[in-house]
């Protein structure tokens, strides 16, 4: 398809938010708390900070060298607090494992990450 058969594409730049509800299961306060897409610059240093987690072999993914901050590092780019501000790596990886996979999974989905961003991270 060349460029004059192309029709108009609109893109929105603003950065979506999604309310997200985490409930302290001690006392069961709930807090309303958001996903915020992420910025250009956020996602381009998420991608490296995943590449830096990938064995390489030929070209090719073969493994990770760890886990550590995997899905906080992604999260923490990601969700606001009640007043707005970011949450932090720490508390974040204070969070029950399946609270964070959660978060993760719905901020891949949000930024268009998941399989694609290992298939950009082992291109780049």
């Amino acid at each position: 398809m060349s460029y004059d058969e192309m029709e108009e594409i609109k893109i929105s730049t603003v950065v979506r938010k999604i309310p997200v509800k985490l409930t302290n299961d001690e006392n069961g306060e709930e807090l309303e708390y958001s996903l915020w897409g992420m910025t250009g610059l956020d996602r381009d240093k998420y991608l490296n900070h995943a590449k830096n987690k990938v064995v390489m072999k030929d070209g090719k993914p073969e493994g990770m060298k760890n886990f550590d901050q995997f899905q906080s590092f992604l999260i923490s780019k990601c969700l606001h607090d009640p007043s707005g501000k970011l949450v932090s790596i720490a508390e974040i990886e204070g969070y029950a494992s399946e609270a964070q996979v959660a978060l993760f999974e719905a901020c891949q989905k949000m930024n268009s990450l998941g399989q694609d961003a290992e298939e950009d991270a082992k291109n780049d």
